[in-house]
């Protein structure tokens, strides 16, 4: 196997004609997208904590208090 990734053998092995290989990647790139949907989903509930935290609001029951400033602020976009 001198450099030849093992996903790749995996691939040639397993298919038994261009239907087993399109499968094979079809369902690669479905757990590419729900790998990368969970990062987003992670990545908004992070934000919108984070904005509760400085508007002074609650985050899972626990009071945040209030930012002072205003115009200061981090912006998270």
């Amino acid at each position: 196997m001198n450099g030849v990734q093992p996903a790749m053998v995996a691939e040639e092995e397993t298919s038994d004609g261009d239907g087993a290989a399109k499968k094979s990647t079809q369902r690669r790139i479905s757990t590419e997208r729900k790998r990368n949907a969970g990062r987003l989903l992670t990545g908004n509930v992070f934000r919108l904590e984070l904005e509760l935290v400085l508007a002074g609001g609650t985050v899972a029951g626990q009071l945040c208090p209030s930012t002072e400033s205003t115009d200061e602020t981090l912006k998270v976009t």
